[in-house]
């Protein structure tokens, strides 16, 4: 991610980013497949002369986030016992 920020100090935020503003393109007039790494990895190289704007890639099949770990573990451990029969599992059996 990048991100232009005009000075507030000095120059006129307009005038600061007009040439960036020129640069810019949608990664969609390329005809760009955020699906497709290999070209993503292309035109990220081509920073400093084009500005792409947009998602280069988008991963088809993402790993798995902390959400999905704690759901697959909470089916796994099945339902939670009753407040007060808690302390019953520690109790030896008879």
């Amino acid at each position: 991610m990048n991100v232009q920020s005009p000075c507030v100090t000095y120059g006129e935020a307009e005038t600061q980013l007009k040439i960036q503003k020129q640069k810019m393109r949608p990664l969609d007039s390329v005809g760009h497949d955020p699906a497709d790494r290999i070209k993503a990895m292309d035109l990220a190289q081509h920073y400093g002369t084009d500005l792409f704007t947009g998602v280069f890639y988008r991963d088809p099949a993402p790993p798995p986030h902390y959400g999905d770990y704690v759901k697959e573990r909470q089916e796994a451990m099945g339902p939670a016992p009753e407040r007060m029969r808690i302390l019953d599992i520690f109790k030896p059996a008879e």
